[in-house]
């Protein structure tokens, strides 16, 4: 396996996109916050860097996280059908071990667009209006 990922990655401007989904999240500024060390340590140690993004929901709020300097976007999306719009909710969020690029703790969706060079997230508040973009590029 080491070897055939040595040659693919020999030239990434032919790989595919390669995008992780699980429930919980990794690194996150919810109320759950981050997975815990013994889950990041494992996520680190062999999928950090080898995934252009790994998006999750669980917690109720948009965000867009950055560990360190990795290549991996952490994206967070479950503001679907509840947020955290009270003060006492908000009281409650945590701080994450990643840097948290963008967040929004009202009702809202991403959207992806992917095409072979670039891959764009877009974060929509519940009335569908663009309040957040990032793109990243091959």
């Amino acid at each position: 396996l080491n070897q055939k990922e040595m040659e693919i990655t020999a030239d990434d401007s032919e790989l595919p996109w390669t995008i992780v989904f699980g429930h919980h999240s990794v690194f996150s500024n919810g109320t759950h916050g981050d997975a815990d060390i013994f889950t990041r340590l494992y996520w680190n140690w062999f999928l950090e860097g080898r995934v252009d993004i790994y998006l999750s929901g669980h917690n109720h709020n948009l965000a867009h996280l950055q560990h360190r300097k990795s290549s991996t976007e952490y994206v967070v999306s479950g503001a679907g059908g509840k947020s955290y719009r009270s003060s006492s909710e908000r009281e409650k969020l945590n701080i994450s071990a990643a840097s948290v690029l963008y967040s929004y703790n009202d009702l809202g969706f991403i959207w992806l667009d992917i095409t072979k060079r670039s891959l764009t997230i877009r974060f929509h508040d519940s009335s569908g209006k663009n309040i957040y973009e990032y793109t990243k590029k091959r």
